[in-house]
């Protein structure tokens, strides 16, 4: 059995709203105690992962039903620790379903502006843009569809999630203008905008859809914020295949 701040972890998985048999009577607590035993077993060895990833399941879970409760989570000083660990993991060969629970967990918190607060203060855009660069394929992939397509696209709306709730944040923006994001997210047009293979098994999904709406949507946000607005209409003067994007809704796609 695996229990946190009184509660049993599975059972709650399989009924995570408000509506439960037997509701939360203390979803901060609860919060609390999951934050402290991710922290406790994030090191990815074997015997931990598991409490680790069924910990990230629920706090992602706990946030989408409890959302009032993100700021103060935010305040316990996980996000740098998201960060750093999305920093470590990018291309590293790691575990995919480890990254993948470190980005849903940063991005369930990054609804809260008092995450991405942090995130800015712990410098935490260039983890996020070379575990991006690592999984998203560009004009150096030769025609090869992407390592993990999905894994990308969950960078990507990581990304736009920090855009919109922290375009105003100066310190974060510089840190999205000084890293190869905008210049990552051009080669992937790049790539895509011509012929390449498809995905390497049969049950692959083809993410394409999802990575090219992020992605001109990340650009069209970084062209009028006003922080890298300006850097960013000039970086994309000189790019050829933005011509197809920049009068387009994405809705099109």
């Amino acid at each position: 059995r695996f229990v946190v701040a009184g509660v049993f972890v599975k059972r709650f998985l399989k009924d995570p709203g408000s509506a439960m048999t037997t509701p939360l009577s203390n979803p901060l607590e609860f919060g609390q105690g999951l934050v402290a035993t991710m922290k406790q077993t994030m090191s990815a060895n074997e015997k931990d992962l598991k409490y680790f990833v069924l910990s990230c399941q629920s706090f992602v879970a706990l946030l989408k039903h409890y959302p009032m409760i993100a700021d103060e989570l935010s305040s316990l000083g996980i996000v740098p620790d998201f960060f750093k660990m999305l920093g470590a993991l990018a291309g590293s060969g790691a575990n995919v379903v480890l990254c993948e629970c470190f980005l849903r967990n940063t991005l369930a918190l990054c609804s809260s502006r008092v995450a991405v607060e942090h995130a800015a203060a712990a410098n935490g855009v260039p983890a996020l843009v070379l575990l991006l660069h690592s999984s998203l394929p560009s004009v150096q992939s030769e025609g090869h569809a992407t390592p993990s397509s999905r894994l990308a696209s969950q960078c990507l709306a990581l990304i736009e999630r920090l855009v919109i709730v922290g375009g105003d944040m100066k310190t974060l923006m510089k840190q999205i203008s000084s890293s190869e994001c905008l210049k990552t997210l051009i080669e992937y047009l790049e790539w895509e905008s011509r012929p390449h293979l498809p995905p390497s098994a049969e049950d692959d999904i083809d993410y394409s859809v999802h990575l090219r709406v992020f992605s001109v949507s990340i650009v069209k946000r970084l062209a009028t914020n006003p922080h890298t607005g300006a850097s960013t209409r000039k970086f994309l003067e000189k790019i050829k295949i933005w011509a197809r994007y920049k009068n387009q809704d994405e809705s099109l796609y």
